[in-house]
């Protein structure tokens, strides 16, 4: 939008949206481009915030805006409370990983629970992660996403101990979606579905 609005000819006069909040991200950004397309007379209009004009309604402008980026980072946060709080209780903070369906707030093991047995015992027998990437594409398995596997699919099976009835949380959101399986900020509780592999089985592959 911002890319079009710096189009000339102008292709537009004014921008409508039904909440400031949903302009930019916070305050800062809000100011930035408001005043980048104030420059080009471009206007912002809150469908459902009116301003009055002048000095005051720009006030007003700016306590909303501080009101809205301060709503999202109280959400932001008591959401990932209460994510830590349930997976603390061993319930699902994630979508369901391959071998897994969600159903009525749990885990249940699906088809593809075999595929993961398998893959976890030739691991152990000595296949790669390649090799075992293009094996069970082959046979069908895809990632939740639809995709063929690849090498870092593999390893994110292989290093998942949901697979043994645990629960896996970062407690900041980021360190186990960015894969650092050893951070600090990483919380594992025992869960309350069913497991695919032993604990047993599942300590070896790590050492592997």
């Amino acid at each position: 939008l911002i890319s079009r609005a710096k189009k000339k000819p102008k292709q537009f006069d004014l921008i409508l949206v039904w909440k400031f909040s949903r302009f930019a991200r916070n305050q800062e950004e809000a100011i930035t481009l408001k005043s980048m397309l104030k420059k080009i007379d471009i206007d912002v209009i809150s469908i459902s915030e009116p301003l009055p004009e002048g000095p005051f309604g720009e006030l007003i402008e700016r306590i909303l805006e501080w009101q809205d980026e301060y709503y999202l980072t109280n959400l932001s946060q008591e959401v990932k409370r209460g994510m830590k709080e349930r997976a603390s209780q061993g319930l699902p903070v994630c979508p369901a990983p391959i071998g897994y369906d969600m159903k009525d707030g749990m885990y249940i093991p699906n088809n593809d629970a075999e595929y993961i047995k398998n893959i976890f015992a030739d691991y152990l027998n000595g296949i790669g992660f390649r090799a075992l990437a293009i094996k069970y594409s082959n046979l069908g398995l895809r990632t939740v996403r639809g995709n063929a596997l690849d090498n870092s699919a593999i390893e994110y099976m292989l290093r998942n101990p949901v697979y043994t009835g645990k629960i896996r949380w970062s407690v900041n959101g980021r360190a186990a979606s960015t894969r650092h399986y050893d951070d600090p900020n990483i919380m594992i509780t025992q869960g309350k579905h069913d497991p695919i592999i032993d604990q047993e089985l599942f300590d070896k592959v790590q050492e592997k």
